[in-house]
């Protein structure tokens, strides 16, 4: 597992709207728009365009700690966040997992911003303690050479390491995977 000491010292980034970089506006305003048609416009542009900055600051963030640049296209945490919660950010399971990311309570202090099931309700700490679980995860998948490193650590996510051993989370995989393709960029 990656070290967590610098983790912990890390504050909310402030939301950046890099709007004015060429191809970005575009980019998010398209996400923003594809959120809020899949929420059926029940979250408003201003929390769809929290998410989209939120998870471009700690997807950076978390895939440098965890070197795993270049390997995640963005568009797979979208597809987390719709299929766990339809980006709802007090969805709750029977399981149960909380937040935006149904974040479970075996990651209670071990992911950052962890500390308390109750924060996972709070956006910003949901994004940054799932991206953090799913970054973990593709470590994971990489480490133990399988052939389809996204596909795998997507049903450890899911399932966890022992289920996705036993088959579990294959589902989950192809469902999160075209999902994603609604999110994509360019």
């Amino acid at each position: 597992m990656v070290a967590l000491g610098i983790s912990m010292a890390l504050s909310h980034p402030q939301i950046i709207d890099k709007g004015d970089e060429d191809g970005m506006r575009e980019g998010k305003e398209y996400l923003v728009r594809a959120i809020r048609e899949s929420t059926r416009k029940t979250i408003s542009e201003a929390e769809a365009l929290k998410i989209v900055n939120l998870v471009s600051q700690y997807s950076s963030y978390w895939e440098k700690r965890c070197e795993n640049e270049g390997l995640i296209p963005k568009e797979i945490y979208y597809g987390i966040i719709h299929h766990e919660s339809r980006f709802r950010a007090r969805a709750t399971s029977y399981f149960p997992a909380y937040g935006l990311m149904q974040l479970t309570p075996i990651w209670r202090g071990k992911a950052p911003k962890y500390n308390v099931d109750e924060d996972m309700y709070d956006v910003a700490k949901n994004i940054c303690a799932g991206i953090y679980v799913f970054n973990h995860y593709v470590r994971l998948a990489r480490h133990k050479n399988v052939d389809d490193i996204l596909s795998s650590a997507l049903a450890y996510y899911n399932a966890g390491y022992r289920g996705a051993k036993l088959g579990r989370g294959k589902v989950y995989a192809e469902e999160v995977m075209s999902i994603s393709k609604k999110y994509r960029t360019i």
